[in-house]
């Protein structure tokens, strides 16, 4: 059976198996420079680094969350969305990657968003996605950014002007996995997924982009 093109199937976040441990939110709007290691592009707020997750011929996303913690353990999430910046004399309208010289970020998805653990579970000897050891989040909160939340941001403005389908979750805290869709980022290179433990031990994320 040929591999449909209308989803990238569901990956791991980010290269760290553990997922994040991080306590504290730090990272903010504005520009940052960009490394790139191994084919992954990272930021850094000062503290921690920041692996951005290319959205390539995708459009949208769906995002799950799990983790080590206790049933109903919690942790609070944000989404940035990363616009690369060109050299002036790179080619438009594909800019050669190798021309990158920095991104902006922008908040998408803001604070009281929330991720809460359930009793289910991955699989043993999945080291791809979920353990065994972690539980999948059945519990999903999403909050857009605008100019009045924290942080702000220009979600609901992108979601108008684009007209291209509203961001949402499927939440059904039945012990059964959750997800946060963003049927569309506006032309975004990828985006970020910021964590900040407020119960969890350590939270991960599995992302299917979809067309």
């Amino acid at each position: 059976m040929p591999i449909s093109t209308q989803s990238s199937g569901q990956r791991r976040a980010t290269s760290a198996v553990a997922g994040s441990t991080v306590a504290a939110f730090a990272l903010t709007a504005g520009r940052y420079a960009i490394t790139r290691t191994s084919g992954i592009d990272t930021i850094s707020d000062g503290t921690n680094t920041h692996e951005i997750i290319p959205m390539g011929i995708y459009r949208g996303a769906r995002i799950g969350f799990g983790g080590v913690g206790a049933d109903n353990a919690t942790a609070n999430y944000r989404i940035w969305l990363v616009r690369f910046a060109y050299a002036r004399t790179a080619q438009f309208p594909n800019g050669d990657p190798t021309a990158v010289i920095g991104c902006e970020i922008e908040c998408y998805i803001a604070d009281t968003s929330t991720i809460t653990l359930s009793t289910y579970t991955g699989i043993a000897g999945d080291g791809d996605v979920y353990l065994d050891a972690d539980r999948i989040a059945d519990t999903i909160t999403m909050t857009l950014a605008t100019t009045a939340t924290t942080p702000a941001g220009p979600a609901t403005v992108i979601e108008t002007a684009c007209q291209l389908g509203t961001a949402g979750v499927y939440s059904p805290a039945n012990n059964t996995p959750a997800k946060l869709i963003l049927p569309h980022v506006c032309g975004a290179h990828g985006f970020i997924i910021e964590l900040d433990m407020t119960g969890a031990t350590s939270i991960k994320a599995d992302v299917e982009l979809t067309l």
